[in-house]
């Protein structure tokens, strides 16, 4: 759920690659860039770090997000973080039930790690269950 330490778990896993030299690209939608920072600093990773990070967000549309990933693997990255799902769009928000679209998003996200041979580490807020379990 929101607040639970998802981004900062994910800035942990990458600081610790970005450490071992492996670039990264952050897709990341809900902190202002200071804030971003400050918490890699925290973390013991530099601004010359090779963390990338779009310069401008447009829709996140799949079309946008495989021209980024195109973009980083020009400067050797091959992992890449995306924070959070709600911000990311099968294409032309046809779609009434937010779970299919999610589906059609998470597919296509394994088909671009795939193709372009890129590790994704993807956040998601955690949904309620409609009924209880027992």
């Amino acid at each position: 759920y929101t607040g639970e330490g998802k981004s900062l778990f994910s800035m942990y896993i990458t600081a610790n690659m970005l450490k071992q030299g492996y670039p990264v690209m952050w897709f990341q939608f809900e902190m202002p860039p200071t804030e971003f920072w400050h918490k890699y600093e925290l973390l013991g990773i530099s601004r010359d770090a090779p963390l990338y990070v779009p310069k401008v967000y447009k829709t996140a549309t799949m079309e946008w997000v495989e021209e980024m990933i195109i973009k980083a693997k020009d400067v050797g990255v091959n992992i890449i973080v995306f924070d959070l799902l709600d911000y990311l769009q099968s294409g032309e928000r046809k779609k009434n039930d937010k779970n299919v679209e999610d589906s059609e998003i998470v597919v296509r996200l394994k088909l671009f790690a795939a193709k372009y041979k890129v590790a994704i580490i993807l956040m998601a807020h955690a949904r309620k269950p409609a009924a209880p379990f027992f």
